[in-house]
């Protein structure tokens, strides 16, 4: 599990970055604790890789794959914030997706997945990362989520599966 970044820190890099990148995991657990679509609310713009789209969208119209409700949430989440999306071309990029996505940029990478904080780091240690954590104090902090809501979907969160959380001392 990705570790989590202080809140203060978190917050004004959600309001002045270049760049709000979205990885995978972190948007199956934002569908799966039905706060994707607040979250894009309250968000100044945020990004997706391309190809990481064109799976949501396929996995979607998809009738036979078990998934496609999975996707079609998210897909509908993101088509209700679709000003604020920025499509990032993954198509040209011989490198890891991620990575090229913040070149020349400043930002945050959105993402529960340890490896791949641990793989962008190799190449570039300015690129900022928030987990699951940050966010829920994100919206807290943002009236979004009452007291007795965030912390319910903390506890919710522990019960997805991730293995070997890492979260503030502030929310222990």
């Amino acid at each position: 599990h990705a570790p989590q970044m202080e809140k203060g820190k978190f917050i004004e890099l959600i309001e002045t970055s270049d760049i709000i990148l979205f990885e995978e995991t972190l948007l199956l657990i934002l569908n799966d604790l039905n706060l994707l679509d607040e979250l894009l609310k309250v968000l100044p713009k945020f990004s997706i890789i391309d190809s990481v789209f064109k799976r949501i969208n396929l996995t979607t119209h998809e009738s036979m794959s078990i998934n496609n409700q999975i996707s079609g949430n998210i897909l509908k989440a993101i088509q209700n914030n679709i000003d604020k999306l920025n499509l990032i071309d993954d198509y040209k990029s011989n490198n890891f997706q991620y990575v090229d996505a913040f070149k020349g940029k400043d930002g945050v990478l959105l993402t529960d997945d340890l490896y791949v904080t641990q793989l962008v780091e190799q190449e570039n240690k300015d690129i900022s990362f928030g987990n699951i954590f940050n966010i829920l104090e994100l919206l807290y902090v943002k009236d979004i989520l009452s007291e007795d809501e965030f912390y319910k979907k903390i506890v919710d969160s522990f019960s997805l599966g991730i293995v070997d959380i890492k979260l503030g001392s502030d929310l222990l």
